[in-house]
């Protein structure tokens, strides 16, 4: 057992370092040589320091046949040949057992988890954003659908969106994205013809309901109409004339105070 520390700071080739010493190195930054661990240097010193007594117990043990050995200088590790070499092979054992306890300081199973954690954090972040996106999607495809039955039927658009906008979802259907008429429940609501309603039979709907008929334009129907369809002069719009959306809403607040 020949190899010492002190003779072998860097090496090139681990294959060269005895395989229970190699845990002791670490390759050098930018380079192809290897280095004693920092945090391993003190156990190499002390590595050194047995193979020294080994080295010294084996040339005492040869002397002894000739004549008694001074060992003051091995006192560290005992009085007699066998007390230091019992010494130096206790520490060796310490030595071999603290780089394999290292080892197992590296949890594979523990770094999985780590790892699997920080990636499910990344992914729920993902699809939060995602979430996002597809709902500021949604609310866009929704106001554009039903703008365009507002005006189709001639409402105010700025004072019904609010109304329209939610009664209606956007439902992925067969890969597309389609609106859907629905309740307070949330379920969908049927139509005239026994189909789906579509977004412009809703507002349709609400055109003929007293509590949204002031939201609209109105109807000119040879002097006649609903009753929030009057001229400003109290009978019937002349042909033609149309009602800002504040004077029908007075219009549509003093005809509910007549009934």
């Amino acid at each position: 057992m020949t190899f010492k520390f002190s003779e072998n700071e860097e090496v090139e080739d681990l294959s060269t370092v005895d395989e229970t010493l190699r845990g002791f190195y670490v390759k050098k930054e930018d380079s192809n040589v290897f280095v004693i661990n920092e945090s391993l240097k003190a156990a190499a010193v002390s590595w050194d320091g047995m193979v020294g007594a080994n080295a010294t117990i084996r040339k005492e043990n040869k002397q002894l046949k000739i004549g008694k050995v001074d060992l003051s200088v091995l006192s560290d590790y005992g009085t007699t040949p066998e007390e230091i070499l019992e010494k130096f092979n206790s520490q060796k054992k310490e030595l071999s057992d603290a780089l394999d306890g290292k080892k197992d300081h590296v949890n594979p199973e523990k770094i999985r988890k780590e790892m699997k954690k920080s990636h499910d954090a990344e992914l729920e972040q993902a699809n939060k954003r995602a979430d996002k996106y597809k709902d500021q999607l949604y609310d866009t495809l929704v106001t554009n659908v039903a703008l365009s039955a507002i005006n189709e039927h001639k409402g105010n658009a700025e004072l019904l969106l609010g109304f329209v906008t939610k009664q209606v979802r956007m439902e992925d259907v067969d890969g597309k994205l389609v609106p859907r008429v629905i309740d307070e429940d949330g379920d969908h609501r049927i139509g005239g013809a026994g189909s789906l309603m579509t977004v412009a039979e809703l507002v349709k709907d609400m055109r003929s309901q007293k509590k949204y008929g002031a939201l609209f334009e109105a109807d000119v129907n040879n002097g006649s109409g609903p009753p929030n369809n009057r001229s400003s002069s109290g009978g019937p719009p002349s042909k033609g004339e149309k009602l800002s959306s504040q004077a029908r809403i007075q219009r549509a607040l003093e005809d509910r105070n007549r009934r």
